[in-house]
């Protein structure tokens, strides 16, 4: 039985249909790799001289299991960046079709500016969005907090939904970093408001962030993510309050959209989503004037 079963899984068109898919993949990797543009975010943590005092160096302020998911990207020889941009590319591609979304909604998402800017630059934004591949599992929410601006408060929907047992996790790992690491928040929050010689995150040209005018509705939404246990309510509540996030953070949230805006009105606003943000970005860094 057990020599049966591996000769069915090791067929010769299954071992084709893998080799094809690695040598896509390494291709794909390869060619990413060598995109004209700095993966600032993976430059930050590849850089860290200290793994076991990474706040030290001024420039680190995420939690420190993000330095342990992006390690193994550390030992590979080549293409560090390709691959964690054919990361980025795999995991919102595999967030629009868990939620049933199609060629259209991936040809929207790949050609949107926030996407396309994310990618390119290497942003680790992705692995907080891989909390809403696994949803209100345990798991999540410490994926979230690696970047809470993507959308911390869809926490409140996992809460709702399968109430407070969900943070234990999160607890542990949490009470492993502090043992570890020691009092790092402190450190953490005391890079943040050092950032940009000394002005903080809130004050860097990239910030997006519309904070505080988006705070009535963004009050509203938290209200309905707790009440429906909708987590796209908390997640588009968080960019309204967060003060701060930059434009490949919203990557998240359009590939949720995609799914989630089906009518005529919802595809009329992710289509003007769309265009304002490519305005946006050849006004600002290309100087383009109409």
């Amino acid at each position: 039985m057990e020599t049966t079963a591996t000769t069915k899984i090791m067929t010769p068109e299954r071992i084709i249909r893998l080799a094809l898919f690695l040598c896509t993949g390494a291709a794909l990797a390869a060619a990413l790799n060598r995109l004209p543009f700095d993966a600032i975010d993976w430059y930050t943590y590849r850089d860290i001289q200290d793994f076991w005092h990474p706040y030290r160096e001024g420039v680190v302020f995420n939690p420190p299991w993000t330095f342990w998911l992006l390690w193994p990207l550390r030992l590979l020889p080549v293409y560090q960046v390709g691959i964690l941009r054919l990361l980025i590319l795999l995991s919102l591609a595999a967030l629009i079709l868990q939620r049933g979304g199609g060629k259209w909604e991936m040809l929207a998402l790949a050609t949107s500016m926030p996407f396309l800017y994310l990618v390119a630059n290497g942003n680790i934004d992705w692995l907080a969005g891989l909390a809403f591949l696994v949803k209100d599992s345990g798991l999540a929410l410490p994926l979230l907090l690696i970047k809470p601006q993507v959308g911390i408060f869809a926490a409140l929907a996992w809460l709702q939904k399968s109430g407070w047992r969900i943070l234990l996790p999160t607890a542990g790992l949490l009470l492993l970093s502090l043992a570890i690491y020691g009092w790092w928040p402190a450190q953490a929050l005391a890079n943040i408001q050092g950032m940009e010689n000394g002005v903080g995150l809130t004050r860097a040209e990239w910030n997006a962030s519309i904070f505080p005018w988006g705070v009535p509705l963004g009050l509203w939404l938290i209200w309905l993510a707790w009440q429906k246990g909708d987590e796209f309510y908390g997640v588009s509540a968080t960019l309204l309050l967060s003060p701060y996030y930059g434009h490949y953070t919203m990557a998240v949230w359009y590939a949720l959209a995609l799914t989630r805006l089906k009518g005529w009105a919802g595809r009329l606003g992710l289509a003007l989503f769309w265009l304002v943000t490519w305005v946006w970005y050849f006004y600002t860094f290309l100087g383009v004037r109409w």
